[in-house]
């Protein structure tokens, strides 16, 4: 079969978003647009090769996705050291009105994934999907950037035998000090009084504060444990790529249903 996707840029014309869309391969009536929202940074890297197998599978479906770069990462404008939450949150909401130009439709699901999980949450203030799905997501900025912390100090150790003589970059990437700030600044398990779209959660493992901001939500929340296959974000899997199909699987099929 063959697969479709069509790289462009979009947004600002000054630091444009690179964007990749899969057109949908077949006619399905009802069918749902997808936008997915990556990782961040390292994580970001790791997942790469999954979230473009699971947008071709979306689109072979029949769901029309879009993939892209936030602001100052990836292919997308910008300095890595410039990465900000709240360019990010903005850039889920122009990736959203792209995929509804593009698809010439508008009932599209954000497919959040860690990060992207955070930044499609704090995105529903800007543009209204008709549902979100977060994948492990994260739900607390303060245990995301502890998280990522400790993940680089294993590194590090490992490699040089000390600990990092700096806080200025996670995995080899720059945190700064603005993004740090944001990141600590953020909780949304303590945002309350929310109408939020149907959401779905998939995760391998408990995520604080994720029932605390489904129970503020009148939404439909519901969730997944998947510990059925080896974990694409362990520190084992760091170079592998590694795809979990039957995540992915379950994915698309949740998608066709909702």
């Amino acid at each position: 079969m063959l697969i479709a996707v069509t790289p462009f840029q979009f947004g600002s014309s000054l630091s444009p978003l690179y964007g990749a869309y899969h057109p949908p391969m077949r006619r399905v009536s009802g069918a749902k647009g997808v936008v997915i929202c990556p990782p961040w940074g390292e994580e970001g890297i790791r997942s790469a090769r999954l979230l473009r197998v699971l947008a071709e599978r979306l689109a072979a479906q029949g769901s029309p996705t879009l993939r892209f770069d936030y602001p100052c990462s990836g292919e997308s404008a910008g300095d890595c050291e410039d990465f900000s939450l709240a360019n990010a949150v903005q850039s889920v909401a122009d990736a959203h009105i792209e995929l509804e130009d593009m698809s010439g439709q508008s009932r599209n699901i954000w497919l959040g994934l860690r990060f992207g999980a955070l930044a499609a949450m704090k995105a529903l203030k800007l543009e209204r999907p008709i549902g979100l799905l977060l994948w492990d997501p994260v739900v607390s900025g303060p245990d995301y950037l502890a998280e990522m912390q400790a993940a680089h100090a294993r590194a590090i150790s490992g490699m040089m035998g000390r600990p990092p003589a700096s806080e200025e970059e996670v995995l080899g990437f720059g945190l700064s000090a603005s993004f740090r700030s944001e990141l600590e600044k953020t909780d949304l398990s303590s945002v309350t009084g929310k109408t939020r779209p149907k959401t779905l959660a998939i995760r391998r493992r408990d995520v604080p504060g994720l029932a605390a901001w489904a129970d503020s939500a009148s939404a439909s929340f519901d969730e997944i444990l998947d510990p059925t296959e080896q974990d694409w974000n362990s520190d084992e899997a760091m170079n592998a790529h590694l795809v979990p199909m039957q995540t992915i699987e379950e994915i698309c099929r949740q998608v066709a249903e909702w």
